[in-house]
């Protein structure tokens, strides 16, 4: 073997090429083979006996070598030979025999510029290396980097240069560490249900990472992983000296297959990836900086064969398309043969995942330019080694340098556009514009259009991969990539764009930052965060929350560092807030640009340098936000409707409480093993989610259907209605019977502490569940109100299932997969208010307690959970209840939740009985909380009507009542037009504002809506709902004007949420020229299609497919192919039939809730907000009518 621990044979490095011959013969046949294989580097042949054959006898041509093969067990029906290619050979054979069984393989040996020219593989031309057809002038000079970077590279120096090249391994030592690229990578050892170690099993992995707990030394144990438990190094066998089967825990490259195991533990494949990442990308980068700033030739010798290497194991990847990282990690992994025929492209990456890819990429590209100068000067010893080693083609400098271009960046270029590397969005269309950018030869014209105008999409990017609020579509972790891949491709654009000027003009090429949605992105990292210090986790992101008060930080997961280049554009002052570090009283570090410091400290010393936020929705990634206090007492409640398309969790209304500078109801985030991520993380049940159990199979997406803010109350709801995929037209089937709703309100009880109310509404089914679970905690909750019976052993799942098992029980309760993993279990049943209070770990102080307030008889268990991948522990207690009746089981869940230091602060809750209309689908829901001489009276609905509860009469959605002492001294309402108890009364003249769209102007984001409103200044910056029978999205209010008998509102989104070209137009459908990536999950169902003058529109029932919008038949019809023909022909001549996709349309009906607050002042006077004409009545006086206040 030649690896880093011995020296190559001598001779050429030339490809072998198997013949496509028949690979079946006499009984004999060929599992495995490579399609093409490099001299020096090892490949596996498979061979499928019949059991009694006997070991086969193999005959080579004296060009291969036989180094290696499996030893054979009595039956066995599979032999393996490992073999090395050493010479040219124009045709030979490779035969396989044993008594009269016989197969031949035809081999022929290629030498490198023989590889390197055009041969087909199936359908695929090969080698996959850009341009594809004809050519294209080499890379002639920097164009990655600036030359002030490397300017500022050689004045800082390097003054130990010498004793670093000391330091490095001699060159075939260095040139051979890679592994190559015909042996497998793998990220994890095991994939499909990890086992851990093979001695001490799965302890490797507890209170260690869940996905990589193995050590590496690549200095002191090269070829091997070592398990930190045991500290035994697997594999067993000597890898690099050729021993492919020796000792207890071999592996072969291809893992280590334990009897009676299916699935093999993956040792070599997992070293060559972090080998790859860890080592050998960062010492590369490392060498081309050190000699940047030193000049020192030894480093640069280094860095240059470093760089060699890394292009003949890329080049391999380029003919070798079989032997991409997707392909081999999925085979390795599953302990099967690497795809042999039918072999993929797409997406298939290349020697590590397309995630982890495309950063290398960009580091490759800075640090070959780092280097490029090196190649201006000969290095014999150089050109003498890489000829000894199998390239006696390269006889220059400038054929050394062309080499490294072709292997690995031409390589990675075609990936692109190959699709090969997509990643998270957009890193492949990144990787595609970088690529250009470093060649920049004439023909990166063609990787520049296909990034805008082709399958890379950009030109639309913006509208048809980021929701309308300006988030991503994958947890916020994953978003944050998002952000950073598409803010360096505009970065990189503009680079490129000033390098050529006349070729790259914006109206084919245009600058991504003039589009409104760019600002988008970076809105929504400061409206998604919290409290200045947290975020919302949703999906696989963070891990369950810590007990201790967070640090300042006011986005997401997106870096300060990253709205530099959107404030120098916007000089908006929430992005200097963001840039500005108050503890050193000047901008971050970061930010090294000295006029653009400047301009950030003018910007906070007028505005400061916090964020207040109100509450608010983000109705594209599905959010509603409560928010309440100031500074340090800054608290906030949320609920999540939204769906994601990657990377998302079961947790549909689910909720989140902020506050105590801290988060206080914590989710679990990124999972702890993929195993059981479907299971556990990813389960409704480990969320603060409902469950209807018992319905017709379905899918659902949420809306938001009210957000009214208020100086000391504040409401939010959304629902969840259910729906199956049908064939289009219709692309959808709704279930009105199987609904879930939910309300969250947030009142005030002081200027530091709040209040939350959660009501849940479910319909439909036979079953209900509803679960909550508490923060850290070194203690149980303190239970009241009930009695619980400890279950003597099982889990959740019942007495007789134990913990991580389920078997029948699950095939019978799908739904319910987290309950097999929930242990301690106690059971009881209760129909009157019970609580559960936590203190929080290392806080014994600070509390969250939780009163559940049921209407019947609720069966309630508590149980405790713990990450079954092992990582970092936690331990968690849940309450989960569940109700059940005939279907449709109709209930509601009622809980009040409270934060507090010491002494809680609420003496009592209470239920209270609504009286109003029966048979309501979803009742009302009223409840009574005291604290000291305080009383609220809370009456929560989902529609507006009439009802009352202890005395208190509304018709609003939501009412509160507060009396200290019996007397009244605030009030709330929103959605209703009267709250009255006694003699005390107040009347608003309508519970909302409710209108229809009768025009639109989408560019400049305005619609009139008929009839005018009462007040229209009052409705600025409150949310309007816009709904058809199929549509239901939230708006902010922007700025509002009457005109006749209407009312124009201005809204503060970018209506657009698809766009693209025209493919193909047939009866009753538009086909996009481009992925629609949003769609499913009734993203476009009720929306507005419109051709590219605007001057036909039509409602949508959706898209399917990610391509094809479908026009709702029941609205329009059927519209016939040739009308859409030429409704969506190219109207403006400008060559391109574009189609775009609004949120809303003419027709959608517009309603702004009524909200009205009361605060009775320390004078006895009392102070009014409303947004519609109220008359109050206080006892013993005159009635005395409020106008809106103009703001």
């Amino acid at each position: 073997m030649q690896r880093s621990s011995l020296p190559l044979v001598a001779g050429a490095l030339l490809l072998a090429v198997f013949s496509r011959a028949p690979a079946a013969e006499n009984g004999l046949k060929c599992l495995q083979k490579p399609i093409a294989w490099m001299v020096g580097q090892q490949t596996r042949i498979v061979m499928e006996t019949p059991p009694d054959c006997g070991p086969l006898e193999v005959s080579l041509p004296d060009e291969v070598e036989l180094f290696a093969r499996s030893p054979r067990r009595p039956g066995d029906s599979i032999q393996k030979f490992y073999l090395r290619a050493k010479a040219p050979l124009a045709k030979g054979e490779l035969r396989f025999s044993a008594g009269a069984n016989l197969l031949v393989l035809p081999v022929e040996v290629l030498n490198w510029q023989q590889a390197g020219e055009p041969r087909k593989f199936e359908h695929w031309d090969l080698p996959r290396i850009f341009p594809m057809n004809g050519s294209d002038e080499p890379k002639k000079s920097l164009s990655f980097l600036d030359v002030e970077v490397l300017d500022a590279l050689r004045k800082t120096g390097l003054a130990d240069a010498d004793k670093i090249a000391d330091r490095l391994p001699k060159d075939e030592a260095l040139y051979y560490s890679l592994p190559e690229s015909t042996i497998p990578r793998a990220v994890f050892v095991q994939y499909h249900q990890p086992k851990g170690c093979p001695i001490c099993g799965r302890k490797i992995f507890e209170g260690r990472s869940p996905f990589y707990p193995w050590k590496l030394d690549f200095e002191k144990h090269p070829w091997k992983i070592g398990c930190p438990e045991c500290d035994r190094w697997f594999p067993s066998n000597d890898f690099a000296g050729g021993d492919m089967h020796g000792g207890e825990f071999p592996d072969d490259g291809w893992g280590c297959f334990r009897d009676g195991e299916e699935h093999p533990y993956c040792f070599i494949a997992y070293y060559t990836c972090w080998h790859y990442l860890q080592r050998w990308v960062p010492l590369t980068a490392g060498l081309c900086d050190q000699y940047a700033r030193s000049g020192n030739r030894r480093l640069g010798h280094a860095a240059a064969l470093m760089f060699f290497r890394t292009a003949e194991q890329y080049f391999n990847l380029a003919v070798n398309i079989n032997q991409r990282k997707a392909l081999m990690r999925s085979s390795v992994w599953a302990g099967r043969i690497i795809p042999q025929t039918d072999v993929p492209v797409r997406n298939t990456w290349l020697y590590v995942e397309h995630n982890w890819e495309v950063p290398r990429f960009t580091q490759h590209c800075e640090a070959f330019e780092k280097l490029w100068d090196y190649f201006d000067r000969e290095d014999p010893a150089l050109l003498a080694f890489v000829q000894h080693h199998g390239h006696p083609e390269i006889r220059t400098m400038q054929d050394f340098r062309r080499f490294i271009e072709t292997g690995y960046f031409r390589t990675v270029a075609q990936a692109c556009l190959d699709q090969n590397l997509i990643g998270n969005l957009p890193q492949g269309q990144r990787a595609t514009i970088e690529s250009a950018l470093f060649l920049n030869t004439p023909r990166s014209f063609e990787l520049v259009d296909w990034v805008f105008n082709g399958a890379g999409m950009m030109r639309y990017f913006l509208t048809n991969d980021y929701f309308i609020d300006g988030s991503a579509f994958e947890s916020q972790g994953y978003n944050a990539g998002h952000v950073y891949n598409l803010e360096e491709f505009a970065r990189t654009t503009e680079k490129f764009r000033r390098l050529n000027p006349d070729r790259y003009a914006p109206d084919r090429f245009p600058t991504l930052t003039d589009d409104p949605k760019y600002k988008n992105l970076f809105d929504f990292c400061i409206d998604f965060n919290l409290i200045g210090r947290t975020h919302a986790q949703t999906g696989d992101c963070g891990d369950v929350a810590g007990t201790s008060p967070q640090g300042r930080f006011l986005t997401t997961d997106v870096a300060p560092e990253w709205f530099v280049g959107p404030f120098a554009l916007a000089g908006d002052p929430r992005y200097a807030a963001v840039l500005y570090d108050p503890d050193a009283r000047a901008p971050i570090r970061e930010v090294t640009d000295k006029q653009l410091r400047e301009a950030i400290e003018r910007v906070v010393a007028q505005h400061g340098c916090e964020i207040p936020l109100a509450s608010n929705v983000c109705d594209g990634y599905g959010h509603a936000i409560l928010r309440a206090g100031e500074g340090d007492a800054r608290r906030a409640l949320w609920i999540r409707y939204g769906r994601h398309r990657g990377h998302a969790h079961d947790d549909m209304l689910t909720i989140g409480w902020e506050g105590k500078r801290r988060k206080l109801l914590p989710e679990l985030g990124y999972p702890h093993s993929w195993t059981f991520r479907g299971p556990w993380e990813g389960n409704w049940a480990t969320h603060y989610c409902t469950r209807i159990v018992g319905g017709p199979s379905h899918h659902s997406r949420g809306h938001c259907s009210l957000l009214a803010d208020g100086p000391w109350a504040r409401v939010a709801a959304a629902y969840s209605p259910a729906h199956q995929d049908v064939p289009p037209p219709a692309v959808y089937k709704m279930f009105p019977e199987l609904v879930t709703r939910r309300a969250i309100a947030l009142v005030d009880l002081d200027g530091e502490d709040s209040y939350a109310l959660d009501v849940s509404w479910l319909h439909g089914g036979t079953d209900h569940y509803w679960s909550f679970h508490g923060p850290r905690s070194e203690t149980d909750a303190v239970v009241e109100g009930m009695e619980l019976r400890p279950q003597p052993s099982g889990t959740l799942a019942g007495v007789d299932v134990a913990y991580g098992e389920g078997g029948a029980w699950l095939q019978q309760n799908p739904q319910l997969t987290a309950f097999p993993y929930l242990y301690g279990v106690a059971r009881g049943k209760s129909a009157g208010p019970w609580s559960l209070d936590w203190s929080l770990e290392n806080h014994p102080d600070l509390h969250v307690r939780m009163t559940s307030l049921p209407s019947a008889e609720t069966e309630i268990n508590l149980a405790k959970g713990k990450p079954p991948g092992g990582g970092r522990p936690y331990e968690l207690q849940w309450a989960i209840t569940h109700t059940s009746g005939t279907q449709p089981h109709r209930s509601e869940s009622v809980d009040l939740i409270e934060v507090f230091n010491g002494e809680k602060p609420i003496d009592r809750i209470r239920r209270l009985p609504v009286v109003e209309d029966s048979g309501k689908r979803f009742p009302a829901v009223a409840v009574e909380i005291s604290a000291r001489e305080r009383s609220d009276m809370v009456i929560c609905a989902c529609e507006s009507g009439p009802r009352q509860a202890a005395g208190v009469a509304t018709n609003g959605t939501l009412a509160v009542w507060s009396e200290s002492a019996g007397a009244p001294t605030r009030l709330y309402l929103v959605g209703g037009s009267t709250l009255t108890k006694g003699e005390f009364a107040v009347e608003a003249a309508s519970g909302q504002w409710r209108g229809r769209i009768t025009e639109v102007d989408y560019k400049n984001r305005t619609v009139v809506v008929e009839p005018a409103a009462p007040y229209p200044a009052v409705l600025v910056g409150r949310y309007a709902r816009i709904a058809n029978e199929a549509s239901d999205c939230t708006h902010r209010i922007a700025a509002a004007e009457n005109v006749g008998g209407a009312c124009r509102l201005t809204l503060e989104l970018d209506p657009r949420i698809g766009e693209g070209p025209v493919a193909e137009t047939a009866a009753g459908a538009v086909t996009s020229g481009v992925e629609l990536c949003l769609a499913g999950m009734r993203y476009y169902h009720g929306k507005t299609l419109t051709n590219e003058d605007g001057s036909v529109r039509y409602r949508l029932s959706g898209v399917t497919g990610r391509r094809t919008a479908w026009i709702d038949p029941e609205k329009h019809g059927q519209v016939a192919a040739a009308d859409l023909r030429q409704q969506f022909s190219d109207l403006d001549g400008d060559t391109i039939r574009r189609y775009v996709i609004y949120d809303y349309g003419p027709g959608d009906e517009v309603c702004v809730p009524t909200v009205v607050s009361l605060q009775k002042r320390s004078d006895g006077t009392w102070d009014a907000e409303t947004s519609a004409k109220v008359s109050i009545r206080l006892p013993g006086a005159d009635r005395v009518a409020v106008e809106p206040r103009r703001p």
